[in-house]
């Protein structure tokens, strides 16, 4: 299988975190309505990455920067 070069990317992105830094952390990656979106959420931050093909959409989401998201507070 060959891979692109966003694939491999993806690949060394997941096999490059350590274990203790996966804690709460999620990744999705879907291709619905046309486009793939590609979106990991943490504890406090987050990055998304949207495009018409996996590629480019990959492209994006390295492109883009990590944004704080809010906190909740308990009640």
């Amino acid at each position: 299988m060959k891979l692109s070069r966003q694939e491999c990317g993806l690949v060394q992105s997941v096999r490059g975190v350590r274990q203790h830094q996966l804690f709460d952390w999620a990744m999705t990656i879907e291709y619905r309505d046309g486009a793939w979106d590609v979106f990991i959420r943490g504890p406090s931050l987050s990055k998304r990455g949207v495009g018409s093909t996996f590629e480019s959409a990959w492209d994006a989401f390295c492109k883009t920067e990590l944004e704080e998201q809010p906190r909740s507070t308990p009640r």
